[in-house]
């Protein structure tokens, strides 16, 4: 996993390293390590690679400096999963805003880590099979991030 992440940072110099960047890989590479088919497992880490570098170039405006502030970058990610809550549990919303409670302390965690550390792995799993094979994974993230909210509230 650290020869991963140093080679992919190295080709990569345009995109900071965040931590949570270590749990995607680090789980990515436990499904495919675990794999029955021992020759496929056996390829794991080329495959966690593959894989990973793929994920963070669809994600870029979350890891990539140049889309912070950009329309889409992460202050439009917070803004529209803000404007999620408004609409979906208005009361919620107005309670966090009313407690002085910026989502950017709670929701920059689970976008960087893309919920692996909310949930056990089998679930994370579980989770992120529906949100790979969703067609917009952003929005997927900013709903379960909502739902979320909403369920743990009281």
């Amino acid at each position: 996993l650290e020869r991963l992440l140093f080679v992919w940072a190295k080709l990569n110099k345009k995109v900071k390293y965040l931590n949570g960047m270590s749990e995607i890989a680090g789980t990515i590479y436990f499904v495919l390590a675990t794999d029955y088919h021992e020759e496929w497992a056996a390829d794991a880490e080329a495959d966690t690679y593959f894989f990973f570098s793929m994920l963070m170039f669809e994600l870029q405006e979350l890891f990539s400096p140049e889309y912070i502030e950009s329309e889409s970058g992460i202050q439009n990610w917070i803004g529209t999963y803000n404007d999620m809550l408004s609409l979906h549990d208005p009361e919620l919303k107005s309670h966090l805003d009313a407690c002085g409670t910026c989502a950017s302390f709670y929701i920059l965690p689970w976008f960087a880590t893309l919920l692996c550390r909310e949930f056990s792995v089998p679930d994370t799993i579980r989770l992120w099979d529906t949100m790979f094979a969703s067609t917009n994974k952003v929005v997927f993230l900013k709903y379960v991030c909502c739902t979320m909210m909403m369920l743990i509230r009281d």
